[in-house]
């Protein structure tokens, strides 16, 4: 389970960074519904997305994003942690990847900083 959720992670991670291909919102919002109902109903586990793995969503995210932790400021985390912690659940299910283009928006202005 731990691994599906840094992959799901890393995904969101390369779609909002537009790494290779261009993925609109919707695009990479359909690829989190898919990965999210695979994790639910596949997956040998089939644990339900819930606000647990919605805060394992949105650490691994952040570690996939800065993982030595330079970058983010904790108000950036407290910030996330607040809006997004309970929540990374119903966004995969209803493919929403705003939050995940927030942060990384946040991450680029972090960087520019830097």
């Amino acid at each position: 389970m731990k691994l599906i959720v840094i992959t799901l992670g890393i995904l969101l991670g390369t779609f909002a960074r537009g790494a290779a291909v261009e993925f609109t919102r919707q695009q990479s919002g359909r690829i989190a519904q898919t990965v999210g109902s695979i994790l639910e109903h596949v997956h040998y586990k089939q644990s339900p997305l819930d606000d647990s793995v919605s805060e394992l969503f949105l650490k691994n995210y952040l570690d996939a994003l800065d993982y030595n932790h330079l970058f983010f400021l904790q108000s950036d985390i407290d910030d996330f942690t607040q809006r997004y912690g309970r929540m990374l659940d119903e966004a995969t299910k209803t493919g929403e990847a705003g939050p995940a283009f927030e942060i990384f928006q946040k991450y680029l202005e972090r960087l520019q900083e830097a």
